[in-house]
């Protein structure tokens, strides 16, 4: 299960990276079926050095890029991010994924880009800039991106959980995983925009409903409240969803499955713009959403995001991509690129936000990747 830490500081975060470039703790951490008999302490501490110096990239990739203008901040995101990813493989593949050892057909970026639609110099040029996966005879997806989406990816979501301690003070805490999102496998035929990206990203609901793109997420609350002393009575777990639009809502409503029971049945209430959703459950189990929805992603701590459809790409993902994009326009097409920046348009504050978010997301969402530790930012 992922634990949550909660920090008021960004620095924690990097402070907890920089722990995984020691090789000592890297070469007494690493997953188990890296200690397999077969494997020698030689692959081990080569391992452990790749790893290392993986992150040393990333990490100098991102103070690199806090240092320059949007200009050429998404190249030098991206390929930081890109060190996050090598190193992510590194720590769950196994020895034919050493940087020495790594087969030719993922020695690419693995994503082709292209442009499909006139610009507008608007912030619906989002909609035109695509990425596709590229994939070899066999169908296996190639590239650095190719490999890293070959691993399971899942994303989980935690609830806010009141409850009387053993002095009976009333307290909270978080619980993760009381839902879990598991992102289907890249399909052949992969390929997205920016627009399909960040509208899977918590952080960017707004900056899309302000450029009047539409978000596949919506806000809302999840919690647990026990409503008595006696922990052995029934505590209620409580979802809400607010939107904006009533058509996403019914989307959301169509896409919910029950899991409920006679005697703990689940009750939704649909409001004009609100859903509400409520089950009884006894108080000393561990809290599980009542109800199946394709997606529930937090932003902050106490905020949760529920999308009607399920994304092929995780957070982590789609921030890959959509910088990956913004770094093809920024190096091979310059012409195009600073036409966004001389016009002062609201693409290039749309590209801002994006990088703000990634250079934010990106390094917390490694973490969690490989430790199973969430950090949120108070």
């Amino acid at each position: 299960m992922t634990r949550l830490i909660i920090t008021p500081n960004e620095e924690i975060i990097w402070t907890a990276i920089r722990r995984y470039q020691s090789i000592g703790f890297l070469k007494s951490n690493l997953p188990q079926h890296h200690r397999e008999p077969e494997r020698s302490k030689d692959n081990i501490n080569k391992l452990a050095k790749q790893i290392s110096f993986s992150i040393d990239q990333a990490i100098n990739y991102f103070r690199a890029a806090d240092a320059v203008p949007l200009q050429t901040k998404p190249l030098l995101i991206y390929y930081g991010i890109c060190a996050f990813a090598t190193a992510d493989i590194l720590w769950r593949g196994d020895g034919s994924d050493a940087l020495d050892n790594r087969e030719a057909k993922f020695r690419s970026h693995g994503l082709k880009f292209s442009i499909k639609g006139d610009r507008t110099l608007s912030a619906s040029d989002a909609k035109i800039y695509t990425a596709s996966a590229v994939f070899d005879e066999q169908g296996t997806a190639k590239g650095l991106f190719g490999r890293w989406s070959s691993f399971d990816r899942s994303t989980s979501a935690f609830c806010e959980y009141w409850h009387y301690d053993a002095s009976n003070n009333l307290q909270k805490q978080l619980f993760l995983e009381f839902n879990t999102t598991n992102h289907p496998k890249l399909p052949d035929t992969f390929s997205t925009t920016i627009n399909d990206c960040i509208s899977n990203i918590p952080d960017l609901v707004d900056e899309m409903e302000m450029f009047e793109l539409e978000s596949n997420l919506t806000s809302g609350s999840a919690h647990v409240t026990i409503e008595s002393r006696d922990i052995s009575t029934l505590s209620d777990f409580r979802i809400n969803v607010l939107y904006e639009k009533s058509e996403k809502l019914g989307r959301l409503f169509s896409s919910i499955k029950r899991h409920g029971s006679i005697e703990h049945p689940v009750n939704l209430i649909r409001g004009r713009n609100s859903l509400s959703i409520t089950m009884e459950r006894a108080a000393t189990d561990r809290p599980v959403c009542p109800v199946q929805i394709p997606y529930i992603v937090n932003s902050k701590s106490d905020k949760c995001y529920f999308g009607s459809s399920t994304p092929t790409l995780n957070e982590f993902g789609s921030l890959y991509v959509s910088t990956y994009i913004l770094g093809m326009l920024a190096r091979y097409k310059p012409h195009i690129w600073m036409k966004y920046f001389s016009e002062k348009t609201e693409f290039a504050l749309l590209c801002e936000q994006i990088c703000a978010v990634a250079v934010k997301r990106i390094p917390s969402l490694f973490l969690e990747g490989i430790s199973e530790v969430r950090y949120h930012i108070s």
